[in-house]
């Protein structure tokens, strides 16, 4: 079974696409909680059956705290899980070198902060690396599409 737990402080958001989500059947796989992302996260890490209870977390939150919120996951999805954060290669720049990057530290709305972002979560030895070859996607696919990996799946969009 597939559990979904999507946090947004927005819930028209979610309204936007509820009805495709009726129509495919799977409205009662998501729990949607309308909240900051934040206060969620830290009440599930008090919950000992919520730690590294999480096979996958989707985050296109508020940027200036994609590291709050790396920390949080990092306890909340399991080892071999996968955290997906948008915006974080941020059209390439990335891959600059340190004084080609615009200063991070001035933006407030979002756009500076990914750079930094993206370099703090590639310097993170508790990662675990995976591999992104077709063939082991292909592999982790089959796992999860045949529930061989125990069966219950955990989703978490923020």
């Amino acid at each position: 079974m597939i559990q979904i737990i999507a946090i947004d402080p927005d819930r028209e958001a979610y309204e936007i696409g509820l009805p495709i989500i009726r129509k495919v059947g799977v409205e009662h796989k998501i729990n949607f909680i309308e909240s900051p992302a934040l206060p969620i996260l830290d009440k599930m890490q008090q919950d000992p059956k919520s730690e590294s209870s999480f096979d996958f977390a989707y985050v296109d939150a508020d940027k200036d705290n994609y590291m709050n919120y790396h920390e949080r996951l990092m306890k909340l999805v399991k080892v071999g899980g996968l955290i997906i954060y948008d915006n974080t290669l941020w059209q390439g720049t990335v891959a600059n070198s340190e004084p080609s990057l615009p200063d991070t530290r001035e933006s407030s709305t979002g756009t500076g902060i990914v750079p930094t972002s993206s370099s703090s979560l590639a310097m993170d030895q508790q990662q675990r690396r995976a591999s992104s070859s077709s063939s082991a996607m292909d592999k982790q696919q089959r796992q999860w599409n045949s529930g061989s990996e125990g069966g219950n799946r955990r989703i978490l969009p923020l």
